[in-house]
């Protein structure tokens, strides 16, 4: 029970570039595991450390990321859930598709710290052979001009990528979709909760639920 036996310390960072940092705060603390959410917290995590249990949850494949060796055999400290998100970005786009006329440009805004997801994302716009118009957030700050840039392109609908930055300021982006008429897509039902219009993915509820019991065998 947290406060009588088990103790939970949080580290969270505004921008990925403070990860690192955080990571080996956490380290030297010397828990017992860490839990690491989305690609880039998971790979800080990592890096940190390779004998202290990690459980992890990925957007990309955690084997390319080097995060374990295979699927059915993770090897070394870290273990985990993938979602694999750029097969859930490709029904997410075929969805929002079916709102808007047939030529209409379809927008993504990424997280560009986010680079193996950026790289998925960028092969799924490739593989639709449509027009799609990729806009940039890496932080806070960013949100509102890449909106500006999705309004500029004339997007008919924007996707919004699985991303902890944007599902943290999930009532921001659900507030600027409204404020400039654009259809969005999340893979979270939490957007959805706060009023976006569409998700398509994993229970996040489960996935939290599933590294808690990961966590429970490894530690």
């Amino acid at each position: 029970m947290v406060g009588r036996n088990v103790t939970i310390e949080r580290r969270w960072a505004r921008n990925y570039d403070k990860l690192p940092e955080l990571a080996q705060e956490l380290v030297r603390l010397n828990p017992a595991l860490i839990r690491a959410v989305g690609n880039v917290v998971a790979l800080a995590a990592r890096h940190a450390t390779s004998t202290i249990s990690i459980v992890f949850s990925t957007a990309s494949d955690p084997v390319k990321l080097g995060l374990a060796k295979s699927f059915a055999h993770p090897g070394g400290n870290a273990t985990g859930i993938a979602l694999m998100t750029a097969t859930l970005t490709l029904k997410r786009l075929e969805l929002i598709r079916e709102l808007l006329p047939q030529h209409a440009t379809v927008g993504f805004l990424v997280n560009p710290d986010n680079q193996d997801l950026l790289l998925e994302i960028e092969d799924v716009a490739r593989s639709t052979g449509q027009p799609l118009e990729v806009a940039k957030a890496r932080n806070v700050d960013d949100l509102e001009p890449a909106f500006t840039q999705l309004v500029s392109a004339r997007v008919g609908a924007v996707l919004v990528s699985n991303d902890i930055l944007f599902a943290t300021r999930r009532v921001q982006l659900v507030a600027l979709a409204k404020r400039h008429s654009l259809p969005a897509s999340y893979e979270w039902r939490v957007f959805p909760a706060v009023g976006g219009l569409m998700s398509y993915g994993p229970n996040l509820a489960g996935i939290y639920q599933k590294m808690g019991t990961y966590a429970a065998l490894t530690s």
